[in-house]
């Protein structure tokens, strides 16, 4: 029986970072049709946060949850 590699995803959330499918692509992930999706929501956290209307912490916890979501829909790049 094979045993599955556990593998490291990273991504960054902050407001200078890379787009999230543009960083998912570096490490041979994409989020295909969904990435934009997932790019907005990343920009209405911040966005909420800017206007004072989440606190570090809500937006914290609210990253956590978008990182889940986008681990649940990544798929490895296909061979070029």
């Amino acid at each position: 029986m094979e045993q599955q590699k556990a593998v490291q995803v990273r991504v960054s959330y902050g407001v200078l970072a890379d787009d999230i499918e543009t960083q998912l692509n570096k490490q041979g992930f994409t989020l295909g049709d969904n990435a934009e999706r997932y790019e907005e929501n990343k920009k209405r956290i911040h966005h909420l946060v800017f206007a004072d209307i989440l606190t570090d912490s809500v937006a914290r916890k609210a990253f956590e949850k978008l990182h889940k979501q986008i681990m649940k829909e990544i798929k490895q790049q296909e061979e070029k």
